[in-house]
């Protein structure tokens, strides 16, 4: 066999698993699902020469790296860092592990996730108010995708009307009836209703006045993701 075959086999059997050493150093692996209430952050162990821990150590250290992430995470998207006071006290303590997975190089990624109002005040569901029509049905938001970027401190931008809001997107039980309002991303990642018929019934509605309520980010009644 060809010595240049042979590196470029294990070059390709060796760099899937070089993949999350790099992103245990380089990035902040923090996703958001809005209809579940929740945030997930990965943690890494990356092995250094001579180390020998144990499988439990191991996952100990990368669930603290996952912990040290969310934090950096926070520090970077909350004005005034972790002391921001929209944050729940505690935050910390309400990650839980998902699972994990090793690496054939001794990497070890552990899955950990956490309710969206044990990390953000703001996403109590006995907070969240229901938004009707005149003629008594209830509005839910359709929300697309959200990139990492268009999210700060947990609540997205939604501009209506000219002008921009904080929304804390809270997904409730959908009643029977409920009228769906699409939304879409327009650039900077600011939310925005999708059709000028959806615009005519918020104002009807008296959007987003029905929807103000204590604390930052409007409370927003969501559907799929």
């Amino acid at each position: 066999m060809p010595a240049s075959f042979l590196f470029v086999t294990l070059l390709a059997f060796f760099a899937p698993f070089s993949a999350p050493a790099a992103l245990a150093s380089t990035l902040d692996d923090v996703t958001y699902d809005f209809v579940s209430r929740s945030l997930t952050v990965r943690g890494y162990y990356v092995p250094k020469q001579g180390d020998a821990k144990s499988g439990l150590a191991a996952e100990l250290e990368a669930r603290q790296n996952g912990v040290t992430a969310l934090t950096r995470h926070l520090g970077k998207v909350c004005e005034g860092g972790t002391d921001n006071s929209h944050l729940a006290s505690g935050w910390q303590r309400s990650l839980r592990s998902q699972g994990s997975e090793i690496y054939s190089n001794g990497v070890l990624k552990i899955i950990l996730t956490s309710d969206l109002d044990k990390v953000f005040k703001g996403y109590s569901v006995a907070r969240a108010k229901k938004l009707r029509t005149p003629e008594g049905e209830p509005i839910v938001f359709r929300l697309p995708a959200l990139p990492q970027g268009s999210i700060s401190c947990g609540s997205a931008n939604f501009e209506f009307a000219g002008k921009k809001y904080a929304v804390s997107p809270v997904a409730l039980p959908v009643e029977a009836g409920a009228r769906r309002v699409n939304l879409l991303l327009g650039a900077g990642g600011v939310l925005k209703v999708s059709s000028p018929e959806d615009v005519s019934l918020l104002e009807k509605a008296k959007f987003p006045t029905d929807l103000q309520s204590e604390g930052e980010g409007l409370p927003l009644p969501v559907v799929g993701g």
